[in-house]
């Protein structure tokens, strides 16, 4: 990997003695995850989940990279029910320091590569769609009469892993989300009813049936 910083070469001390040589540290990569819940009529009805990889070393990163991983969704409750996406430079949604061309990233201090993709809750990695087994529905109470409903609270466990730098280990990240999933995204003149959460404010309080 090559690193563009000052006082990378070999260089003699004020004595004429050679400086011990550089090692690369452990961390410079680090991730995290972020889960977004998306129930609007222009945007669809979905889990976002994004892999944030930062440079946590104080020089820029420069080399050619691969950019292979994935993002899985998995529910806590019912384990077997699982959404795998393979992620690379197609699903990089935040980030100007890649060249898909040369295939080579460049990343400040502190700066970020974003990867993201999205679930709307049909087929998991079975092919099969299993709302109907995972969620359980009662009237929305912010939604009367308007044919949506929500759903108690369910858990999942969103992964993510990347391989960016070849030799290097895969940059890894987990976190559990907690959803409270809606039957629809209504259609107009209901956008009183759509809702864009990181925080399902069913949550708030118990659901109690209508």
């Amino acid at each position: 990997m090559n690193f563009v910083m000052a006082g990378a070469f070999t260089l003699l001390g004020p004595c004429d003695e050679p400086l011990p040589p550089y090692s690369e540290p452990e961390l410079i990569l680090e991730g995290a995850m972020r889960t977004q819940y998306i129930c609007a009529w222009a945007s669809g009805n979905r889990m976002v989940a994004y892999l944030d990889v930062t440079n946590v070393y104080d020089e820029t990163l420069d080399d050619t990279v691969r950019l292979e991983g994935t993002i899985a969704f998995r529910s806590v409750r019912m384990p077997d029910i699982k959404r795998t996406f393979a992620i690379g430079p197609d699903e990089i949604s935040s980030g100007t320091g890649y060249n898909p061309i040369t295939r080579r990233l460049t990343l400040d201090p502190g700066e970020t590569l974003v990867f993201s993709v999205s679930w709307d809750l049909s087929y998991d990695d079975t092919g099969v769609d299993r709302r109907s087994e995972l969620f359980t529905f009662y009237d929305d109470p912010l939604c009367n009469d308007r044919e949506r409903c929500i759903a108690v609270r369910e858990e999942f466990i969103i992964s993510g892993e990347v391989v960016v730098f070849g030799q290097r280990a895969p940059v890894k990240a987990t976190m559990v989300f907690p959803l409270c999933y809606y039957s629809a995204a209504l259609a107009p003149p209901f956008f009183d009813c759509t809702a864009e959460q990181t925080e399902p404010r069913a949550l708030l309080r118990p659901i109690q049936r209508l």
